[in-house]
């Protein structure tokens, strides 16, 4: 099978909050990676990059966060680990 080939899981609310907590934050990271591109093509002052840049730093903080929580849930959990052998296995192939 190829890469991004999706595999059914079994249900667990916890796992499916924490991937939604992840999206969110891959969104706001979207969000705040293109205000700061408007901003770098404005003409206005290099001092109004700062804030919208701490605010990018912080979604991408936000992100490590959701995605190692997430991690963490399903090493504890084991609740996809089928799936992700089947990912492990399609790789290395």
């Amino acid at each position: 099978m190829g890469h991004g080939t999706l595999w059914p899981m079994e249900p667990c609310a916890e796992r499916d909050k924490l991937k939604s907590a992840a999206a969110d934050a891959l969104k706001d990271i979207i969000n705040f990676t293109e205000r700061l591109l408007k901003a770098v093509r404005s003409e206005d002052p290099c001092g109004s990059l700062t804030p919208l840049d701490k605010d990018l730093e912080n979604a991408v903080g936000s992100k490590e966060r959701a995605f190692g929580a997430l991690a963490q849930h399903c090493k504890e959990h084991g609740c996809d680990a089928g799936t992700e052998s089947k990912m492990s296995d399609a790789i290395a192939k």
